[in-house]
């Protein structure tokens, strides 16, 4: 089934958050695992239900379409700044700039995928036809996710950990309160 869904914790994904910021941000990281590795299974899903396809492409394109844009949001809008706020050292600076130009490539191999996503939404006969095109870009944009959520996990995340404990539970309700947890 495409659409299984598992609660165990995805392989690339840090084991433990110290703090409700972090651990937010971390069960983010694990949802964009999750569908990105969705989409490599509906791009070599064979003989998929049609219904199946069409609830998987829905389900893609709800997460990247409106979920993904409000994590972003939390590192463009609530991370930086308060890590920018506290004196980000030069290398901080450099890992937060290099995040979000991740985001624009991300979004651009994202805006390609939506697209064959629309299709197989009213059209989930035609999978055939775009399998190869879905797979090198389903497993080009789960590298580049990869990568990204490496530098956020190694660099981002400790950075907050070190903020004043005022400053991680407002970046903590500024999280809940874009996502409306």
């Amino acid at each position: 089934m495409l659409l299984e869904i598992s609660k165990k914790r995805s392989a690339g994904a840090p084991a433990l958050y110290a703090t409700r910021a972090t651990a937010l941000l971390g069960e983010c990281h694990e949802r964009i695992r999750h569908f990105s590795a969705l989409a490599i299974r509906l791009a070599t899903a064979e003989g998929a239900a049609p219904a199946e396809i069409t609830e998987t492409c829905g389900s893609l394109i709800r997460y990247f379409g409106q979920g993904l844009p409000l994590h972003e949001a939390d590192e463009e809008r609530s991370v930086t700044p308060a890590l920018e706020a506290a004196g980000a050292a030069p290398a901080l600076h450099a890992a937060l700039v290099r995040m979000e130009a991740e985001h624009r490539a991300i979004h651009r191999e994202l805006d390609r995928l939506m697209r064959t996503w629309q299709i197989l939404t009213h059209s989930p006969d035609k999978l055939p036809r775009h399998t190869h095109a879905l797979e090198v870009g389903s497993r080009r944009l789960d590298a580049l996710f990869e990568v990204h959520l490496a530098l956020e996990e190694e660099r981002v995340f400790p950075a907050i950990e070190a903020l004043p404990p005022s400053a991680r539970a407002h970046l903590a309700q500024e999280i809940v309160a874009r996502h409306r947890l």
